[in-house]
């Protein structure tokens, strides 16, 4: 068994395999190393382990350096998947131990490794430190065949909510990236106003581009003017929303009909689970999203290091993001927020 860095001729089985795996999301697929480095300038080291041309697990890792946020490889940054994929324990250990040499050559202080396995009984991480995020859930609804079906299990307040913006004539509309504007317009108003630096715009172009067959975009229009809008994956029969924003001064419920058309749209192309994106227990993303009917599910993210003394309380990476951000970032104009902002968002990893 050989482990080597990709190239381009890997691609195609690259994909497959991460199609054909039980634990493959949209997260592994080849194109993020392409999106992540021509938008953010980060160094990935995607490795294979072959036999005979034959892959048998992959690694996807991004080095993110920066004074602030630390010195980390991750697999994968801004998503919620990632990870090592491996046919076998085996095949696990010496990817892992691959991505020990990284670390060690960068001068790491962690992995940052978002698994779809609790990690800390592994095997194969027993001569690594492994410490796990707490409280973080993804927020998943299982979708019925049919949107009737689906519509009947809210109740009442909700079913209102989404039925005045209809009767009030707003529109919805999904597509690629011609939607992209539109998107773009209402999402850096809404994460200035939540306090949080907004992704590049070339960032969101290069996944609508190299991702076309598993991204969309889905816009909620008042009086032909963008108010709120999603960008989303859809993939396997799971429908994932990552980036979500709508304008605060609509005094609407425009968002709830984004995410009634949004699972419209899922049970069209036959996915079974419509995932929220993650969310932190206890918190009012959190509620908002319960009430769909949604269901927690913990998430297996876990840093790793060769420090035994790793922290296992990772609450406090959040806070620290929300010292150092939040409190005047909302303040300030939106033409500032938004040239600073992708410059310091792509060294969150979050």
């Amino acid at each position: 068994m050989e482990i080597r860095s990709i190239n381009e001729h890997d691609r195609e089985n690259w994909n497959n395999y991460v199609n054909n795996h039980s634990d493959g999301s949209v997260a592994h697929m080849f194109e993020w190393h392409y999106i992540i480095k021509n938008s953010y300038g980060h160094e990935c080291y995607y490795y294979v382990a072959v036999n005979e041309n034959k892959i048998l697990g992959i690694m996807p890792l991004v080095h993110i350096k920066s004074l602030v946020f630390g010195n980390q490889l991750v697999a994968v940054p801004f998503l919620t998947g990632g990870g090592i994929l491996a046919d076998n324990n085996d095949v696990f250990q010496k990817l892992a131990d691959k991505a020990k040499d990284i670390m060690q050559d960068l001068n790491c202080n962690i992995i940052d490794l978002r698994s779809q396995k609790n990690l800390t009984k592994a095997e194969s991480l027993q001569n690594f430190s492994i410490a796990r995020y707490r409280n973080k859930v993804s927020m998943i609804l299982t979708l019925p065949e049919t949107d009737e079906e689906l519509f009947k299990t809210f109740k009442y307040n909700l079913r209102r909510k989404i039925n005045k913006p209809i009767k009030d004539g707003m529109k919805f509309q999904i597509g690629g990236i011609e939607l992209l504007d539109d998107f773009y317009s209402v999402f850096t108003i809404n994460m200035r106003d939540l306090g949080s630096p907004v992704h590049s715009k070339t960032y969101l172009n290069e996944i609508i581009l190299k991702l076309a067959d598993y991204s969309k975009i889905g816009i909620v229009y008042s009086d032909n003017i963008p108010v709120a809008g999603g960008f989303v994956f859809h993939y396997k029969n799971i429908f994932e929303t990552p980036w979500i924003s709508s304008l605060r001064k609509i005094k609407n419920y425009h968002n709830m009909f984004l995410y009634w058309s949004l699972m419209q749209f899922a049970i069209s192309r036959q996915c079974s689970l419509f995932d929220f994106g993650r969310s932190t227990v206890g918190e009012g993303t959190y509620r908002f999203k319960e009430q769909w009917g949604a269901q927690p599910i913990d998430l297996d993210w876990y840093q790793i290091g060769l420090d035994k003394n790793i922290e296992t309380d990772h609450s406090s990476t959040d806070s620290k993001f929300r010292k150092i951000m939040v409190a005047g970032w909302s303040m300030l104009p939106l033409t500032i927020a938004n040239l600073l902002g992708p410059k310091i968002r792509g060294s969150i990893s979050l």
